[in-house]
């Protein structure tokens, strides 16, 4: 889904909708940039805000098996953890970077 007008995709804004910020995750898995995805979780608030992962369960719950949106909200369900280990490593890598910035 493209946006119209000039507009920013669905979930591009610093506080979107839960719907659309599942949506655009949902989105960013679909097209397997997983460190987008990683880092769009992270900007956003989303691994900590128990709501938008409560919609993706009800989504996994009422959703067609056979679906292509079942597949993805599950497999993203599935690998929430993961996904938050990495976010982990990248701010812990930002932070080191931060504090110890190479030397010339």
């Amino acid at each position: 889904m493209g946006a119209s007008c000039g507009a920013r995709p669905l979930g591009a804004a610093p506080d979107p909708p839960l719907i659309d910020a599942l949506h655009r995750a949902v989105e960013i898995w679909k097209d397997e940039r997983r460190a987008d995805l990683v880092r769009y979780l992270a900007e956003h608030g989303l691994f900590e805000d128990a709501r938008v992962w409560k919609l993706a369960q009800a989504f996994f719950e009422i959703l067609p098996r056979a679906g292509e949106d079942w597949k993805l909200v599950s497999a993203l369900l599935a690998e929430r953890e993961t996904l938050r280990a990495e976010a982990w490593q990248v701010a812990l890598r930002e932070t080191q970077a931060s504090l110890f910035p190479p030397t010339p």
